[in-house]
Formats: structure tokens, C-alpha cells, sequence
């Protein structure tokens, strides 16, 4: 594994978190975390949307590399497909910054993001 894919590996969930905190505070009048969705940061037609939405599609190019080189390191079969599911969810992680809520895809590449990622996890986690 390359050393820019592990600096990958440590800064996409960083501009993830970052990227949710700013927009979140950027929308503070209304936006509350136990009543509102994370997407509702990122919704067409919203100020500031850009703020999530590049942040979110950032972190899935991010982890997205970090992942490739991860899975050239892996020997177990099981763990290797954990990563390809796992990296099919970043791609869908992408698309939710490519279509906020607002656009007719939204609602299912979330629900792909979180059945893919989700997932993957588990069936890395179950290999490992």
C-alpha cells in the first residue's frame, strides 16, 4: 500500500465529519440532529448545500483509494469481497452528493449506501 492511500485512509472519514459538523453548523437556525437527516444539509435548493454534498463525494473518492490499496494487501477471499461491497457503497456515497434530497435518485442511492456499506463491513469483519 502506497503512503498517499494511507494518508487517504485517515483524511476521508475526516472530510466526512468535518464536512457534516460545518454544514450542520453553517444551518444551525433549523437544522437539528434528533429532527432532521443529514441529507437535509445537503437538499436542492438549499444555501451552502455544496458544503455536504462536496464533502460527502470527497470522502467516498478518498476511502474509495485507501481501499484499493487495502485490498491489494488482503488474502482472504472473504475479506476481499467485504472490500469490493464495501467500495460499491462508496460509490453509492458519491451519488448522494451527486443527487441530494430534492432529485428523484436520492432515496435510493441512501438506501444503497447504507445496505452496500453496511454489508461490506460485515462480511470484511466476518472474514477477517
Amino acid at each position: 500500500m502506497r503512503k498517499s492511500q494511507l494518508y487517504s485512509g485517515f483524511l476521508g472519514p475526516l472530510v466526512a465529519f468535518v464536512g457534516i459538523w460545518t454544514a450542520a453548523y453553517i444551518n444551525r437556525s433549523w437544522w437539528r440532529i434528533t429532527e432532521n437527516a443529514i441529507s437535509d444539509l445537503g437538499r436542492v435548493g438549499l444555501p451552502n448545500n455544496w458544503v455536504l454534498n462536496i464533502s460527502l463525494i470527497t470522502t467516498a473518492v478518498l476511502i474509495i483509494y485507501y481501499a484499493i490499496g487495502l485490498f491489494a494487501l488482503l488474502r482472504n477471499g472473504v475479506e476481499k469481497a467485504g472490500v469490493v461491497i464495501f467500495v460499491l457503497g462508496l460509490v453509492f456515497l458519491a451519488l448522494i452528493g451527486l443527487f441530494p434530497e430534492g432529485t428523484s435518485p436520492h432515496y435510493y442511492v441512501s438506501w444503497a449506501f447504507f445496505i452496500t456499506a453496511g454489508f461490506g463491513f460485515l462480511i470484511a469483519g466476518v472474514g477477517a
